[in-house]
């Protein structure tokens, strides 16, 4: 059995249940694997981790989140007659980092294919960055940034994306917040997924389908089933009040983080690692993917049922519902992504087997549903997600059939260099789909609806008792019945139109309804294959139970009859004129059921919702029934108190309760449109949230929020920033009930960018993180209920230039390199030759020139040109060593072209680095 075992700070967390052994079985079959998980608790900042080099470190450039990822900065600061300003740097690790609140030493484990950091979902502490690293074939990688995950309302725990590795065994993580406190119940997860002897033969698995007519299988590929890959279907549970989408409209690429060389025979391992973290350290349901796909072309099913439904899942924070995801199985991001200590230069992108196999997945489901792989469709931006998106909560938005990550949420997923390829994926779905539709025509159910037996009195138009069986004539070809439902209690919203949620699957056509007092629920069955696809859906019952006793105001007059026969006992009688009861909270009604006894001579009764009379109901009738049903039909949906009031003298009324419908009839199957795969609604589809009534504008116009104040970002952040990370800051403006971000930013040599919406959020602090070279510029805008603030810019930003942006003069007048910690990245150019020359090319509207150098007893002099012109000469001799100062020359005006740092003397010269600023 596999142990992960770890340094004193690890806890072990095992799961329920063992490992099973595979050994001995003769042939490689797929069994669950149950995964072994351990925690590295994070308790502050380890002060001797924090003075290790590389420790502050940023990651490197492209594993950031897209929301840190924007860069910044604003306008030009006025020109100064040039000067040179010599500052002396502590050393960056002792430098204060407010936003520091928590760094782990680096710590020895067992071995471990998922790291991932958690916390309490409770917490209120806002993030800004986690990153870890881990221990790789005997090597510490680098520090790689981990975007904030999905947080499902049904999880007590928040967290990050999981960093897997096909085997690590030590990890160290660093958090920074807002605030600098750290999280509650922050920790490093580790998940063990263990093996299998299966898993080798993974990559060969999953059968073609066989469709004899024009069904949407007829272009699915292989895919791996959850059996196949191991899951252990123990981890897993129901995901939440809704689990299946109505319909599809979009199609969504991402990307794991992890590196790309790992071997066919580890790709299972590497699916069970991503759905371990995701049950047992982020609490989710399941794993939040649709489909996973490695970089041998190898397909996967992920959630549930996703081959033959469309389970809701956590591909896209605020729009899991009518859309699916598939996760390539890679890092398609960073550029230094292949293994650990063997970085080559350039973004090793996703292989042509994974563009092929991602392309035929997306052209089955786009033609078994019907969409338009170069098409646009809209989606309804959820309001209960913690995902940074870009569109506003509850803003609809249009967006590609098939698209990234990126496009709607604020994170770099699925990568660069995967998405620039959707544009191909899209044009090869697209003459998959066009081939099927040549040759098949429109894809259709592969079984079709049931038709549902005729409803009982006790059924329609209200169900009158607890529970009832409902019943459907059997489909030839059916394995089997799939009920789903979308519910709605007295006097609230109904669920929601775009998903469903599944109640049970039968094997007989019939099924017992439960329904509560005062709930509407729309039921559908669909038959299912032997296949496991889906037949057509249809209406089985749109069930409205009379609402409970407490929930009916009678006046004083009514009187509770005995031995009555009633539905459920429950009768009140009154002979009075002018006799009420009332039913507060009611909600979009379209019919109101009275339920009562007729009889000869009783009387009538007026149904009013507020002032106004809906109708009145005779309860006259030759014989005398204690059950009988009234019902009054509106002409559109009505809320509020509903009053039902007795209009003759002397004659008996008496009721047991009202049901209030929220459709106009009941009882009519609809089926389900062809190629929908059984998945579209069977009845219209409201808007999915009410839009509210416009609310008048008061006189006079509210005031905007004022313009944020912003608090200013010290010289070591502006104009030149020589680490990754800026956090900025701002005071709260008046009226404002969040902020906006927007940056703008621009490589070395480039022009800035357009403004975009890097964050929405109620703190106020921002934090930046720029790469090599690049500028930037960021602004704040106010948002609150009267509109927007004028936008506040902070002074532009830039970071000095990447090692290998620096040209050095070589031969005679060339440059060594030394290391000492104490320099800026811990090394330094070093030379005693006169003349030796640092060039850095491409310089675009330079206003600042900054020059990192140590200084010491003997120092040489150094002169700064722009072009052929010397602008600024500076010593860095000094009476004791510096390792970090800063020389900054400030320019009359701006300067694009070549800047050169030359040396005068033969004397020791030693540069970290030169930043070229805006």
């Amino acid at each position: 059995m596999r142990r992960l075992v770890s340094a004193a700070t690890v806890a072990a967390l095992t799961v329920a249940g063992l490992a099973l052994p595979v050994v001995s079985m003769p042939v490689a079959v797929a069994t669950p694997v149950t995964p072994e998980l351990a925690s590295v608790a994070i308790e502050g900042v380890d002060a001797r981790a924090a003075a290790q080099p590389g420790a502050l470190d940023a990651p490197p450039e492209g594993l950031v989140d897209a929301a840190t990822e924007h860069a910044v900065a604003v306008e030009d600061a006025l020109a100064p007659t040039p000067v040179v300003e010599a500052e002396e740097l502590a050393p960056l690790s002792d430098a204060s980092d407010p936003d520091l609140a928590a760094l782990t030493p680096l710590t020895r484990t067992g071995t471990f294919t998922a790291a991932g950091v958690t916390w309490d979902a409770s917490s209120g502490e806002e993030i800004l960055e986690i990153t870890v690293r881990i221990r790789e074939g005997g090597e510490w990688s680098e520090w790689v940034a981990l975007p904030v995950s999905e947080a499902l309302a049904t999880s007590d725990r928040a967290g990050t994306e999981p960093l897997v590795s096909a085997g690590a065994d030590g990890v160290q993580a660093r958090v920074r917040t807002a605030s600098g406190r750290e999280p509650a119940g922050l920790r490093i997860d580790l998940v063990d997924a263990g093996s299998s002897r299966a898993d080798a033969a993974v990559g060969t698995t999953g059968a073609l389908a066989t469709a004899s007519a024009a069904t949407g299988a007829v272009l699915r590929p292989k895919v791996v089933t959850r059996a196949e890959w191991g899951a252990d279907e123990k981890l897993r549970s129901s995901w939440g009040p809704q689990d299946q989408s109505a319909s599809l409209a979009a199609m969504y690429v991402h990307h794991t983080v992890n590196r790309n060389d790992y071997a066919q025979k580890d790709a299972a391992k590497l699916v069970r690692s991503v759905y371990a973290y995701h049950t047992q350290s982020m609490k989710w349901p399941d794993i939040g993917y649709q489909f996973l796909v490695d970089r041998f072309g190898t397909l996967y099913e992920g959630r549930y049922g996703a081959i033959d439904t469309l389970p809701i899942g956590a591909q896209a924070g605020g729009y899991n519902t009518t859309t699916i995801g598939i996760s390539a199985i890679g890092n398609f991001e960073n550029a230094d992504n292949l293994p650990v200590g063997k970085p080559n230069g350039k973004v090793d992108g996703p292989s042509a087997a994974m563009l092929e196999s991602i392309a035929q997945l997306l052209a089955w489901k786009a033609y078994e549903h019907g969409l338009d792989p170069r098409g646009t469709a809209r989606l309804y931006t959820g309001t209960s997600t913690k995902s940074g998106v870009h569109a506003k909560p509850g803003e609809t938005i249009t967006v590609n059939v098939i698209q990234g990550h990126r496009d709607t949420n604020i994170t770099a997923c699925p990568g660069k260099t995967l998405y620039a390829k959707l544009g191909s994926i899209r044009d090869r779905v697209d003459a998959l789909v066009d081939a099927a539709l040549a040759q098949h025509g429109p894809a259709q159910p592969v079984l079709p609806a049931p038709v549902p037996d005729a409803h009982t009195t006790q059924q329609s138009p209200a169900q009158l008792t607890t529970q009832q069986v409902y019943t459907w004539q059997p489909v030839v070809g059916a394995v089997g019945y799939e009920l789903l439902e979308r519910p709605a209690s007295h006097g609230a919203a109904f669920a929601d139109a775009r998903g469903w949620r599944t109640i049970a699957t039968v094997t007989n056509p019939r099924a017992t309804l439960t329904v509560s007092p005062g709930v509407n629920r729309l039921v559908v069955v669909r038959a299912i294959a032997a296949s496991g696809e889906r037949g057509a859906m249809v209406d089985l019952v749109r069930a409205t139970r009379p609402v409970a006793q407490s929930s009916l105001a009678f006046s004083p007059s009514w009187k509770a009859q005995t031995a009555n026969g009633a539905v459920d006992g429950a009768l009140r009688a009154t002979t009075g004129k002018g006799a009420t009861v009332k039913v507060t909270s009611v909600r979009g009604a379209r019919r109101i059921v009275l339920v009562g006894e007729e009889g000869p001579g009783n009387g009538r009764a007026s149904v009013a919702v507020g002032s106004t009379v809906l109708g009145e109901v005779s309860w006259d009738a030759p014989t005398v029934a204690p059950a009988a049903v009234r019902v009054v039909d509106v002409p559109k949906a009505v809320s509020g108190t509903v009053t039902v009031r007795t209009l003759d003298s002397a004659s008996r009324v008496a009721l047991t309760s009202l049901a209030f419908p929220r459709w106009a009839t009941t009882g009519d199957p609809v089926s389900s449109p062809p190629g929908g795969g059984g998945t579209q609604s069977p009845t219209p589809a409201p808007t999915p949230v009410p839009t509210p009534a416009p609310t008048p504008v008061p006189t006079p116009l509210p005031a905007a929020p004022a313009k944020p104040t912003l608090r200013a970002p010290g010289a070591t952040v502006a104009p030149v920033r020589l680490v990754a990370d800026s956090t900025l800051r701002w005071n709260a403006a008046a009226r404002a009930t969040s902020y906006e971000v927007l940056v703008r930013s621009a490589a070395h040599g480039a022009k800035l960018g357009a403004w975009r919406v890097a964050k929405r959020t109620t703190s106020r602090s921002y934090t930046l993180r720029l790469g090599y070279g690049r500028t930037a510029e960021v602004a704040v805008v106010a948002v609150g209920k009267s509109g927007r603030s004028a936008r506040a810019s902070f002074p532009l930003i830039t970071r000095h230039v990447a090692p290998s942006s620096v040209q050095r003069s070589t031969g005679k007048v060339g440059w060594s390199t030394v290391r000492d910690t104490r320099y800026l990245r811990g090394v330094a150019w070093s030379t005693k030759a006169k003349s030796a020359r640092l060039r850095v090319t491409r310089s675009k509207d330079v206003r600042t020139i900054q020059v990192t150098a140590a200084s010491g007893r003997g120092y040489g002099r150094v002169a700064v040109y722009t072009g052929t012109k010397r602008v600024a000469t500076f010593s860095t001799s000094s009476s004791r060593t510096k390792h970090l100062v800063r020389y900054t020359v400030r320019l009359p005006k701006k300067f694009s072209g070549t800047v050169t740092v030359k040396t005068l003397d033969r004397k020791t010269v030693r540069i970290s680095a030169v930043t070229t600023a805006r």
